[in-house]
């Protein structure tokens, strides 16, 4: 406990100083698509490092439409490219585990993130919902969405991370339960040149990465990026395999895990188009679902394509327009042995469309009405087991959905957003989606958000059809999930470096889909369960100034059974987060961020430790171009374990000790 004392310490005085300087803000942001590029990049101004330049900047995750953080209709945060650098965050995971109410699991083979409590193992991430400049990216046979290296990202060409919390199924539909992360790059103007950079580190790491960006006489804007890494691993001990017949718990060399990625942007105008490849295949050590152990070449294969076009702009000066095509393709490919080979493979396919039209009716009044479509063309998967096929088939699909949204300013310090959307999916029928926000600016740094807001998501493809004789078997009669939010939120800036945050939560999950035995036959099966219920407080406390970032966050949650009244698997009651970035010098800065958690109950009914961990991430910039980097991932070396799925035979996951990652970037 000393360690987190410290960090708290440490924050709150830096904050109490801080307070003392003074700034002028604007609170509300004009009614106007003219300060955006055509993906969602603030044009004008840009983010500063101030807080009052962060609060200003445009987002439009939260509701399709152009709002700063005090007049959204949710809990938003934003990460920034100078805080990915600062803290040296590679991944997306790492990211979003230094926000408050954000946990991560991983089980050496994909990674998952948890929010406000809720996790379910193995559900691949599929009640949360991933955008890269505003484009879905979850993919449609399982609803997964990707956080580590399979979804490789360059993050020097990201330009920050957009974090909306609670549901967001009134824009977004299935899917968006308890989160929408959307991950903004940067153009062709923002990189302005080229950028490359090379890391190496423990355990056979190695990366490197280019980022490219010009804006041409014509006015056409260009970015590019690319990304190629690996990680050899290392032996691993798993003491519930620990005989002499495999080799006494040791899977040797059988961690190692190899990515790479290409990316594009470009705009014209009011026109843009963006492109995204990326491939990523992950050994796996644990044995799940019962393959051999340390057994070689069990691996999983993940390939992801996106292709957009968008045109967005003002057609008048009260009406803009947003038109936008999409071309998406999703492939996995698994190898698992019993001795003999059982590969499965997944295939997807979709095009998508939406139109959107956003009127200014009254200089106070604001109604955006949208149309989606998409065409599920291929989603298929297959296994097999040595040359006989267990399951094989494709279900095409199509979703066809409608919202409509109202943003009524009352007063000059109250705000009203009423939403509602209607979903159309082929296989599961209509579902409709209400949101309501209240928000109350009483004074001009004070945000005060009441918000209420349902979500569902729609039963995937191996919730509805997979089955495996004499194990599992469909069922076609799934209904949907359905979460009720009511969350209360307040905001207040204090002098001009400070932000307080705090909030309260409820969320109750009805027809929640979970995966039972049926007792008139033995045979597992998807099915909805009972309702689950959650509570939860949130506060947090950051700084931003020119030479010191800092932030501090608890959250406690409680997420039951309804039935059992007991605090459900993989949820952490207890979450503390800190971290302080401060340049030394002119040249070198200093970053220390620490994470604590409570234990968290695995599917097996125990539980694993409580942890601390904590990072370093030291940067020096010699010349103006050249920058080196070195961060330590757990600091104090602290032995810790994840909860697995019920695939595993181990009772949680043991995770990495300390490693060192280092990095030289170079800018041309």
């Amino acid at each position: 406990m000393w360690k987190i004392s410290c960090f708290v310490g440490f924050l709150l005085i830096a904050s109490t100083a801080l307070a003392q300087t003074n700034t002028n803000n604007d609170a509300l942001l004009p009614k106007t698509n003219s300060q955006q590029d055509t993906l969602g990049n603030a044009v004008a101004p840009e983010f500063s490092g101030q807080l009052d330049s962060l609060l200003n900047m445009p987002i439009n995750s939260v509701s399709k439409a152009w709002q700063n953080i005090r007049v959204a209709p949710a809990s938003v945060t934003i990460i920034t490219d100078r805080d990915m650098k600062s803290f040296g965050y590679r991944t997306l995971a790492e990211a979003l585990n230094s926000q408050r109410g954000f946990y991560t699991g991983y089980d050496r083979n994909y990674t998952y993130i948890g929010v406000r409590g809720f996790s379910r193992p193995g559900d691949y991430n599929n009640r949360l919902i991933v955008l890269m400049n505003g484009h879905y990216v979850n993919e449609n046979v399982f609803g997964s969405a990707s956080f580590g290296h399979d979804l490789p990202l360059n993050m020097d060409a990201v330009e920050r991370i957009e974090i909306v919390r609670g549901p967001g199924s009134v824009v977004y539909g299935t899917g968006a339960m308890f989160a929408v992360i959307n991950i903004i790059t940067k153009n062709g103007r923002q990189l302005d040149g080229i950028t490359a950079s090379a890391e190496i580190g423990s355990l056979g790491y190695g990366q490197v990465q280019i980022a490219a960006g010009k804006v041409f006489e014509s006015g056409i804007d260009l970015a590019a990026t690319v990304l190629a890494g690996k990680r050899d691993g290392g032996d691993l001990y798993f003491s519930e395999f620990d005989t002499d017949s495999t080799g006494h718990g040791i899977a040797h060399e059988l961690d190692d895990e190899q990515y790479y990625s290409v990316s594009g942007r470009s705009s014209y105008e009011g026109f843009s188009l963006q492109g995204y490849y990326s491939f990523r295949q992950k050994d796996i050590p644990t044995a799940s679902f019962n393959t051999v152990f340390n057994y070689p070449n069990t691996e999983t294969r993940d390939r992801y394509c996106l292709i957009e076009a968008r045109y967005e702009d003002d057609v008048a000066d009260d009406m803009g327009l947003l038109l936008r095509a999409n071309y998406n393709e999703y492939n996995y490919d698994g190898r698992y042995f019993y001795p003999e080979e059982s590969p499965d493979s997944s295939t997807n396919k979709w095009i998508g469309a939406e139109a959107q039209v956003r009127w200014d009716a009254l200089e106070s009044n604001r109604f955006i009405w949208g149309v989606e479509y998409r065409n599920n063309l291929l989603a298929d998967y297959r296994n097999l087991y040595d040359t006989v096929t267990l399951f094989s088939r494709n279900v095409p699909f199509t979703v066809v959905s409608s919202y409509l949204q109202d943003e009524l300013q009352v007063r000059d310090n109250i705000n009203i957003t009423a939403g509602l959307r209607l979903d159309y999916h082929s296989a599961t029928g209509v579902v409709v989606s209400p949101r309501l926000g209240l928000i109350y600016n009483p004074y001009d740094k004070t945000a005060l958000k009441l918000l209420y807001g349902t979500a569902f998501r729609s039963p995937n493809f191996s919730e509805l059809y997979l089955m495996f004789p004499g194990e599992s078997k469909d069922n076609l009669n799934l209904k949907s999930e359905k979460i009720s939010t009511v969350e209360l939120e307040a905001e207040q800036q204090i002098g001009g470096n400070v932000y307080v945050e705090a909030s309260l939560y409820y969320n109750r999950i009805t027809n929640l889909i979970e995966q039972r035995y049926d007792p008139t036959d033995s045979l597992l099966q998807y099915q909805n369960s009972r309702a689950t219920r959650a509570m939860g407080a949130e506060a947090e406390i950051s700084t931003r100034s020119s030479f010191l970032r800092t932030y501090a966050s608890y959250t406690l949650q409680s997420s039951v059974d309804e039935q059992t009244e007991r605090q459900i698997s993989n949820s952490p009651v207890h979450l503390l987060k800190a971290g302080a970035a401060v340049r030394l010098a002119e040249t070198v800065s200093l970053a220390l961020d620490g994470s604590y958690e409570s234990t968290r109950r695995t599917v097996t009914d125990d539980e694993t430790d409580a942890f601390l961990l904590t990072g370093l991430n030291i940067s020096w910039e010699p010349l103006p171009l050249v920058g080196f980097s070195l961060k330590v991932y757990n600091l104090f070396n602290t032995p810790y374990s994840l909860p697995g799925g019920f695939e595993h035979r181990q009772r949680s996951i043991d995770q990495d000790g300390r490693s060192i990652v280092a990095r030289l970037r170079v800018a041309l």
